[in-house]
């Protein structure tokens, strides 16, 4: 998974452009956690989503499935905090 940028307090990881709008190189792009369940979707864009720990929780779930194949995740200017991370990093 790529990861850089900066975001208010929030985990960011922001991926290389592709191609046309709403898709990116080697799949879609997804807006919402549960998008990560879809094969077809490998960048999400989760940025001004409001999510929590408790989401960073669920996301970390789903990005664990083996239906994922999620390799660019966009969480700017969300809330996730210490413990957010903490559940993404595991």
């Amino acid at each position: 998974m790529q990861r850089s940028g900066t975001g208010h307090g929030a985990g960011s990881a922001a991926g290389a452009a592709g191609g046309g709008e709403g898709e990116r190189k080697g799949g879609r792009s997804g807006t919402c956690i549960e998008d990560a369940m879809d094969p077809g979707v490998s960048t999400l864009d989760l940025q001004w989503k409001n999510i929590s720990a408790e989401g960073c929780a669920q996301l970390a779930a789903a990005l664990q499935s083996a239906h994922c194949k999620v390799n660019t995740l966009d969480l700017q200017f969300n809330q996730i905090g210490d413990e957010g991370c903490a559940h993404l990093a595991t």
